[in-house]
């Protein structure tokens, strides 16, 4: 499930939730990561598909105690972290079901709160998030430069605020036609780099 280094309470919590032969999604996390790297920023990568959870209809039920273990650990790892950057691939098919299972299971609410017997309430609304989306699909991409819909952000019904995100950063990015690097992926290259410093700060 989850690769530490070189800590268990890091700073940045990346959660990967693109399909592993997705090249372009895998390439601009891992740019990610080896800049906090290169800032002396400790991180924890949680990879979906290698977790293992229910897709419960009715999350509000869980407590911690009942979460499986994988939940259990990506939420000590979010409510340790300052942090919080998602890596998204979204296709003609929509986003990963996996990871819209996941962020359904730990960001629900239960009766317009928190859910307290999961998360502790937050002191302080510091925190950072960043969704970072990659559309791999030509058709989706020319939509969204016509008309950059909220619809492409796979989190975007998510109030982070309750949860002590004071600070919520979406990012869209196109696809490469083949597996490789191109002038396009580059500048997206550059602009992750970017989003990595500012999160090491």
């Amino acid at each position: 499930l989850l690769n530490f280094h070189p800590m268990y309470n890091a700073k940045v919590v990346i959660i990967n939730a693109y399909e592993p032969n997705d090249f372009f999604a895998s390439t601009l996390a891992r740019e990610y990561d080896n800049q906090l790297t290169q800032q002396n920023t400790s991180s924890a990568l949680l990879f979906i598909s290698n977790m293992f959870f229910s897709q419960a209809i009715f999350p509000e039920k869980y407590t911690f105690e009942t979460l499986e273990q994988d939940l259990q650990k990506s939420v000590e790892l979010i409510q340790s972290a300052s942090v919080l950057t998602f890596f998204v691939s979204m296709g003609s098919k929509g986003f990963n079901p996996a990871f819209q299972s996941f962020t359904n299971r730990l960001f629900h609410l239960k009766q317009g709160r928190i859910n307290e017997t999961i998360w502790k309430r937050p002191t302080a609304y510091a925190k950072k998030v960043g969704i970072i989306t990659i559309l791999n699909d030509e058709q989706l991409w020319k939509q969204f430069k016509e008309n950059r819909k909220s619809i492409y952000h796979p989190v975007n019904k998510v109030d982070f605020k309750l949860f002590g995100f004071g600070q919520v950063h979406t990012t869209t990015f196109g696809f490469l036609r083949e597996n490789k690097i191109n002038d396009y992926g580059l500048k997206c290259i550059e602009k992750i780099q970017r989003f990595a410093k500012n999160d090491s700060q």
